[in-house]
């Protein structure tokens, strides 16, 4: 066996960050409608356990809430339960999970005006669903309600409300299985719409839209789990925002909104390291016309934002990640490639699975309720090995570091060398245990190009790519070898001559 001199030339790319997702399982349509509207759907996850919930319009004086469940992670479903079989119109559910049992609140239309509605239970043994507004002394008119949860399995509400006579932010809170009264958060008489909370312990953050000077970003926090708060606080200044989403992780704040600049329909985010008392520059996640309805989600450092953008007469769900709790992201990468047409998507994060539910329209007057789940990892950079055990074959071998055995297995690998001419020219590579390897022969008329450059990166199932690894080769070609031979033979000869010639001097 002869062995040959490998140099090897890493060059890395630079990029911001490598991710690939893959689908844990298909795209699964959780209702199969051919006439009725099902709308506004919500996700929550614990360990294995999945809910979802949403509103299904059979008419259009009738609308319930609906419910299923899942043991496994989304990879098989129960059918779904009505929890408003006495209800007119329930719309806009929202859900979360407190040690596997799930609270869910509603807005139902059973006097003229939208009230919130809260039921909490398991699949097999529900509540009896509890009012927690009153239309006294005026109309409520209640809008975006959110649910949260905060330390000792706090349950609190955000809302929009038009009881006082202009569009406020109402919270509310149950505090030891007591719901305590309604607490106004805006008194300043201008416009406040689309409110989001996120918690974390006691501290509870609560962002909305302003439409006072503009429409600007506004966010006020307790530290105390709802009890008292602090003055309104103007994110933004510039543009006008809209739809603002957060979520909280520790001290870690993030959140997300859609911002219009001259006619440029931007999704954008900022983060706070300090529980909100310093907020670091805005950053651009996406720019374009038609990008709309953005979401956050956070757990431990990674960080995803969704939103819908139009493609030609459709949206599709897109997604960025971040893995260092939003200093550096991903590329675009789009969820719902295909016909589906993708609207008000829910999702949540937890143990780097993305849980997402979406609107699938088919037409104007009918829709559907769509589940994927997401496996989020940050893809590795590849490691390439080169060696060759006679002139005529190169093997490559390509590995990925720090990521487990399971995660490996799903991605594709994509290796090339070189030509002559400066062309790359793609080998076949199979898996083989924990690497990638290929083959190379050396034809004859190669054997005088004595450096082989390879590269190889990883692909997954979305086409998300990493960058471009490099390695060379250094070899001696079959003509230069022999006569390489012969020559080391005589200088030896001529050495030992020298050496006998002056041991006799």
């Amino acid at each position: 066996m002869r062995l040959y001199y490998l140099s090897f030339l890493s060059l890395f790319f630079l990029a911001i960050v490598g991710v690939y997702t893959y689908p844990s399982q298909a795209v699964t349509y959780l209702t199969h409608s051919d006439w009725e509207l099902n709308e506004a759907p919500s996700i929550a996850a614990e360990e294995n356990i999945v809910y979802v919930v949403w509103n299904c319009w059979h008419s259009e004086f009738e609308s319930k809430i609906y419910c299923t469940y899942s043991t496994d992670q989304g990879k098989t479903w129960r059918n779904a339960t009505c929890l408003s079989p006495n209800s007119r119109i329930a719309t806009s559910p929202k859900v979360v999970l407190i040690n596997k049992t799930a609270h869910i609140v509603w807005k139902e239309f059973s006097y003229g005006y939208p009230e919130i509605f809260y039921i909490n239970g398991t699949w097999k043994n529900w509540s009896k669903a509890l009012q927690l507004t009153y239309d006294n002394p005026r109309k409520n008119n209640i809008y975006d309600v959110n649910i949260g949860v905060a330390e000792n399995d706090t349950i609190y509400l955000v809302w929009k409300d038009y009881r006082t006579g202009s569009s406020e932010i109402f919270f509310k809170r149950r505090n030891n299985y007591v719901w305590e009264e309604d607490k106004r958060l805006t008194y300043d008489y201008t416009p406040s719409y689309n409110p989001s909370a996120s918690s974390y312990k006691n501290k509870i953050f609560v962002v909305w839209e302003d439409w006072g000077l503009g429409t600007r970003i506004c966010m006020m926090k307790s530290e105390d789990s709802g009890v008292s708060w602090s003055e309104k606080e103007y994110l933004t200044t510039d543009g006008d925002s809209e739809r603002p989403d957060v979520a909280v992780e520790k001290d870690n704040v993030y959140i997300t909104w859609k911002m219009k600049i001259d006619g440029d329909s931007r999704i954008c985010f900022i983060s706070s390291y300090d529980g909100g008392k310093t907020w670091n520059d805005i950053y651009t996640i996406a720019k374009g016309s038609n990008n709309i309805n953005p979401k956050i989600s956070v757990h431990n450092d990674t960080v995803v934002v969704v939103w819908q953008s139009r493609k030609e007469d459709r949206y599709d769900i897109c997604m960025k990640v971040s893995f260092n709790k939003g200093k550096n992201w991903s590329d675009i990468i789009n969820l719902t490639r295909g016909s589906i047409n993708a609207y008000d998507v829910s999702i949540y994060l937890s143990n780097n699975i993305l849980y997402t539910v979406w609107q699938d329209y088919h037409e104007a007057s009918y829709s559907d309720i769509c589940y994927a789940s997401f496996h989020l990892v940050q893809l590795p950079i590849p490691s390439v090995e080169i060696y060759m055990e006679d002139y005529d074959r190169i093997t490559v071998d390509v590995f990925a570091n720090n990521i487990s055995s399971s995660d490996v297995s799903t991605l594709g690998c994509v290796v090339e060398y070189k030509d002559r001419e400066g062309n790359w020219i793609p080998i076949n590579v199979s898996f083989c245990s924990n690497h990638w390897t290929g083959h190379v022969n050396v034809s004859s008329e190669m054997e005088d190009l004595e450096l082989y450059t390879f590269r190889a990166k990883f692909v997954n199932s979305v086409g998300m790519e990493s960058p471009w690894q490099y390695a060379n080769v250094q070899l001696e070609s079959k003509n230069k070898a022999p006569f390489l031979e012969v020559g080391f033979v005589l200088l030896v000869m001529i050495l030992v001559l020298f050496i006998r010639s002056v041991r006799k001097l």
